[in-house]
């Protein structure tokens, strides 16, 4: 790598990238009916810049500022979890905010640099058989091969990895017939083994979380879901008086009525 003008900006830009991805992974967003991680939006910058590093200083130079971001999000994931464990002053109120949003960052680490791994592989891999067949320009090929590494990175691999780690243990599990405050539990298992919903007779409310949505029902092919257990906590669902008000944790109320007449899982 002789000319290594701008070497430095592209590997900063890189790790920066790198870190921001890491934590964004916490928050999901929808796109149409898929759940994906926000850290998706940040890929396609560290891909462009690893092309660019590629064309410009070779392989081993785009390898070597993956292994940079490599190194700085493991700092930061070790920081975080030291500030965890950390005693905190009794005024500190945000210390289950902090580690509900920094907690999983293990996690995400390490499913995010295998998926890393192979998408960055392939994004390279691409670039490179691209440019040694000729013929085409390095826009082309870097829009061609950040798209095959993205694919196999968010689109494949990610909530894969992620589905295969450890979850942590819930400090408590709420049952059937359980009360918090006025509301009563329902154990609606099936997006989760541990899912609920809260049911206020009197008022005619029910928070239904991701077990029921307006004609649309929760997710199973996470981690733990089970589709059998959804489909038989819907029949719960369905026994409930009509007028009742479905308040789902994403998207539009419904009412249980509408559910049992547009809903096809009930």
């Amino acid at each position: 790598m002789k000319n290594k003008k701008f070497f430095t900006e592209l590997a900063l830009i890189t790790v920066t990238a790198s870190l921001v991805s890491n934590i964004l992974a916490v928050k999901q967003f929808t796109f149409w009916n898929l759940s994906l991680p926000t850290a998706m939006l940040v890929f396609p910058i560290i891909y462009i810049v690893s092309d660019v590093a590629s064309e410009v200083y070779g392989y081993k130079a785009s390898r070597k500022v993956a292994w940079y971001g490599f190194f700085a999000n493991l700092f930061m994931v070790l920081m975080f979890q030291l500030a965890i464990m950390l005693p905190y002053p009794e005024y500190f109120e945000n210390q289950e905010a902090f580690k509900t949003i920094l907690g999983n960052t293990p996690r995400i680490f390490i499913a995010g640099q295998i998926t890393y791994i192979v998408g960055d592989w392939t994004n390279d891999l691409t670039f490179k058989i691209m440019k040694e067949k000729g013929g085409n320009s390095f826009k082309l090929r870097a829009i061609i091969s950040s798209m095959v590494g993205e694919f196999f990175d968010s689109g494949l691999f990610y909530n894969k990895m992620m589905s295969y780690l450890p979850l942590p243990s819930p400090d408590i599990l709420l049952n059937d017939q359980d009360k918090i405050s006025s509301f009563e539990v329902l154990s609606t298992p099936g997006h989760t083994p541990g899912s609920i919903c809260l049911l206020n007779r009197e008022e005619k409310i029910l928070f239904s979380g991701d077990t029921l949505f307006k004609a649309s029902i929760g997710r199973t092919d996470l981690q733990n879901g089970n589709f059998t257990q959804i489909i038989s906590s819907l029949q719960k669902l369905k026994k409930l008086d009509e007028d009742i008000l479905v308040l789902p944790g994403h998207g539009p109320s419904t009412t249980i009525g509408f559910e049992k007449k547009n809903n096809s899982y009930l």
